[in-house]
Order: C-alpha cells, then sequence, then structure tokens
C-alpha cells in the first residue's frame, strides 16, 4: 500500500498530465479557429512552442475556458508541491 505522499505524488503527475491534455487541447482549438491564419505557416513536422500567454487575450469563448482551466489546474499543482513540500525530482520525468 502507497503512503499518502506516495498517493500525493501520483496525484500530481496525474495532474501534470491532464495539464499538458488541457494546453494540447487549448493550441488545437486556437489553430482551428484564431490562429487559422498560422495554421498554414507550419508544415508536416515542425515545431513551435507556445506559452500560455499566447492564448490569454484571445476572443474565443472556448479558448479562454480552457485558459482558466489551465491556470487552475496549474496552481492547484504548485499548492500541492507548496503543501506536502514535494520537490521537483520527487516527480521523476515529469516538469513543473
Amino acid at each position: 500500500m502507497k503512503s499518502n505522499r506516495e498517493q500525493i505524488i501520483d496525484s500530481i503527475k496525474n495532474l501534470i498530465e491532464i495539464r499538458e491534455i488541457i494546453f494540447e487541447q487549448i493550441v488545437n482549438i486556437a489553430m482551428s479557429s484564431a490562429y487559422k491564419d498560422l495554421d498554414t505557416v507550419f508544415e508536416v513536422g515542425d515545431q513551435y512552442n507556445f506559452s500560455i500567454k499566447q492564448f490569454e487575450d484571445l476572443k474565443d469563448v472556448n479558448v479562454q475556458k480552457f485558459v482558466k482551466y489551465f491556470k487552475r489546474t496549474d496552481e492547484l499543482i504548485a499548492s500541492l508541491l507548496n503543501i506536502n513540500a514535494i520537490q521537483e525530482e520527487e516527480l521523476g520525468n515529469n516538469e513543473n
């Protein structure tokens, strides 16, 4: 049986994965709406690193809902790390 700390760490890892999925959805929705023209600039295999800040001012209500959810998830992760004094190294390969 896992200890409480191990359970919290597993939960944080899951939240990090959820946050990544939410961010992916933000990019996908924006690329099919507000950033539709930008989508034609990229070729298959191209890589670009978006940040959440690039989506904060978009007018698309769907994007805004996801941005809000992303930020709340991020705050929850930070809070759990802080409350439980969990170091990033304890999360393994996941980044915070």
